[in-house]
């Protein structure tokens, strides 16, 4: 049997968990089964930020706005599509129309998924966030995000992360790895950073990200005279010398689901510290510090960097947690709903 065309459709390839998923697909489901095509939206031209292990390896299609055209040329037995707020008219016209073409819906963020008559399956990344929306779409499921299990941080290679970012052996380090955008992180979410360094005066964080809340952290940095210890790297594609040389992850994300950043510290055996959501419940268990806010969440961070002995055992628990969540069994479930859609649908 011929394997059977399947169009990932989303806006862009940027730096984010949409983007990611699309990613680990792609190199995750058998191509005997699956023929994949990625087609974007709105994007006008791609710039490669993935690691070499996610390389993308199937056709890319520029529609432009042209998306219908592409479609009809591409004749897909079935579309994927990430949805995390961004409004697609593309997408939207897609989900009501009444046609042939089914799709998938991978409900990727915190807000309301789309529904529609074209929607087969709605499949949500965490079991709290499915629970969270009122009258989830039916039928929904949920799939865990996966990655591949990062090699643990060694040593010498933390040696080597240190020496490359101009950072002493001794020297407290904290990373921050976000969208710094409205949707995920508010200005107050600063006053986590604020706190771990007001309480850690021989800390450094290193905060790998952009959006258009960055300026206001930029400015809090300034008032709060934390400026000095706060380096902010932008975005970051490729963090692992960011998070081989840190002490922990501060995560003070007031709206997240799975977040594949802190996924990939726990891989890592990077202590976490992160703001109680229920998606992070899910994904860590006992092996994170939750905090209720973000002044919460840096008084956390300056005990944790004060207690060596804990943060080992938070990075040991978290790599073996980690391994709960790998890329294969991601795209082993994503191919069991693909199947089950293209069986009920018209050849």
């Amino acid at each position: 049997m011929s394997p059977r065309r399947v169009v990932h459709l989303l806006p862009g390839l940027g730096v984010g968990g949409s983007e990611r998923l699309v990613l680990e697909l792609c190199n995750g489901l058998d191509r005997r089964r699956f023929e994949q095509h990625v087609v974007l939206s709105r994007a006008t031209a791609v710039t490669p930020w993935w690691p070499p292990e996610l390389e993308l390896r199937v056709p890319l299609h520029l529609a432009r706005g042209r998306v219908p055209e592409t479609l009809a040329g591409l004749a897909p037995a079935l579309v994927h599509a990430p949805w995390w707020g961004v409004d697609d008219p593309a997408l939207r016209a897609l989900v009501a129309s009444g046609g042939d073409l089914p799709v998938v819906l991978s409900a990727t963020d915190g807000h309301e998924p789309l529904r529609g008559p074209a929607i087969r399956v709605t499949v949500f990344c965490c079991a709290a966030q499915r629970d969270a929306v009122d009258g989830p779409p039916s039928p929904s499921t949920v799939i865990h995000n996966g990655i591949s299990p990062p090699v643990p941080i060694t040593a010498g290679e933390r040696a080597a992360a240190r020496r490359r970012l101009a950072l002493a052996g001794g020297d407290e380090v904290v990373v921050v790895m976000a969208r710094i955008h409205h949707d995920k992180v508010n200005a107050a979410g600063f006053d986590a950073v604020a706190t771990l360094l007001r309480e850690r005066p021989a800390a450094t964080a290193l905060v790998l990200g952009s959006g258009d809340r960055l300026a206001a952290w930029r400015r809090r940095a300034a008032a709060s005279g934390a400026a000095p210890r706060v380096r902010f790297c932008g975005l970051v594609p490729r963090p692992r010398p960011q998070l081989a040389a840190a002490d922990l992850l501060l995560h003070p994300v007031r709206r997240d689901t799975f977040p594949y950043a802190v996924l990939e510290a726990l891989g890592c055996g990077l202590p976490v510290v992160a703001l109680d959501l229920g998606g992070l419940r899910e994904m860590c268990g006992d092996a994170a510090v939750l905090a209720g806010s973000p002044v919460a969440a840096g008084h956390q961070a300056a005990a944790l960097l004060d207690d060596p002995a804990r943060r080992a055992s938070l990075g040991a628990a978290g790599r073996r947690r980690a391994e709960r969540f790998g890329a294969a069994a991601t795209a082993a479930a994503y191919a069991e709903v693909f199947d089950s859609v293209l069986a009920t649908s018209r050849p």
